[in-house]
């Protein structure tokens, strides 16, 4: 399916006070003048290209501003503007205009990167801001109690599809192919593909990704809600999926072969938690598991960490 424009060009009329009968001036076809610059005119025939040129080109920030702003936030949790759809003047100002205006300089410059997203990526991820820890810093909390400067890290909860991701690859299965077409992946069969592909009925989304704030896919969402209710926590609690991770993670080859408990409750921090257990943690897993170290006993212990916020969460 393509889009075509009509052989006869349409000429936009403003209705006095929204009275059709009574037509005023007519309003030619060019780019929004309320915008920096002179305005564009879209002639007939090549009016949507135009306009998609317009939107991205360099006179044009507020593109590259928007863009900088939504990576931004999917980092930070919140974007250097508060409001991503909306940069208008009644908005607050960003919390470090003139790190969002270089970014965005940076986005649209001349050279190899020029409209690179990866380069801005990889600019924002090897940052000594993005590296810090998130630990709290009561002296900056005082002075800054929202974080908008970003004195340290703020603690994220995992989406539903990075969480889904974390799942596969802890149990080992998570497949990094790239590309192909969709899949039914809250179906009761076994999917290691990433989330990413996951079939999605855009007039009927699955109503266990609107249990963990999916938007709604009919409409624009410029940012997800997030919500903190029962069913999010009794899906790792009880559904297939989770007790078929479980499962595999504990036939993983550097698991089964560890006999010995402390070794082994050692070694599944390493994958879950990606650190070493303290030794009251060590102390509570030898515990929980018994001297009867039965698989059921692992499996519930597996799931249990799974179930922690360390895992849910990205600090």
């Amino acid at each position: 399916m393509v889009l075509l424009e009509n052989s006869i060009p349409f000429h936009a009329q403003i209705f006095l006070r929204g009275n059709p009968s009574r037509r005023g001036m007519e309003v030619p076809a060019e780019f929004l003048d309320l915008l920096p610059g002179d305005p564009v005119p879209l002639e007939h025939g090549k009016s949507r290209l135009k306009m998609a040129r317009a939107i991205v080109s360099p006179e044009n920030p507020l593109t590259a501003r928007v863009i900088v702003n939504r990576i931004w936030a999917h980092y930070f949790g919140q974007g250097l503007v508060e409001t991503p759809s909306d940069f208008g003047l009644r908005t607050k100002s960003p919390s470090h205009p003139k790190l969002l205006d270089a970014l965005a300089s940076r986005l649209y410059r001349e050279g190899v990167n020029r409209g690179s997203l990866k380069d801005l990526h990889r600019l924002i991820v090897t940052s000594a801001t993005y590296r810090q820890a998130s630990h709290d810093r009561p002296d900056c909390r005082r002075v800054d109690p929202e974080n908008r400067l970003l004195w340290k890290m703020n603690r994220l909860r995992l989406e539903f599809e990075p969480l889904r991701d974390s799942l596969l690859a802890v149990s080992g299965q998570l497949d990094l192919s790239i590309g192909g077409r969709p899949v039914d992946q809250l179906g009761s069969d076994w999917n290691p593909r990433r989330t990413l592909y996951g079939f999605i009925d855009r007039m009927d989304p699955p109503p266990l990704l609107t249990t963990f704030d999916f938007p709604n896919p009919v409409s624009s969402a410029a940012e997800r809600s997030e919500t903190t209710v029962a069913p999010q926590a009794l899906y790792l609690m009880n559904h297939g999926f989770i007790a078929e991770v479980v499962s595999r993670l504990m036939e993983r080859p550097d698991v089964v072969s560890l006999g010995d408990p402390v070794a082994r409750i050692e070694r599944l921090f390493e994958i879950i938690l990606g650190r070493l257990p303290d030794d009251e943690e060590r102390q509570i897993g030898l515990e929980f598991i018994g001297e009867q170290a039965d698989r059921s006993r692992w499996e519930h212990y597996v799931q249990a960490l799974l179930m922690t916020n360390e895992f849910a969460f990205r600090d």
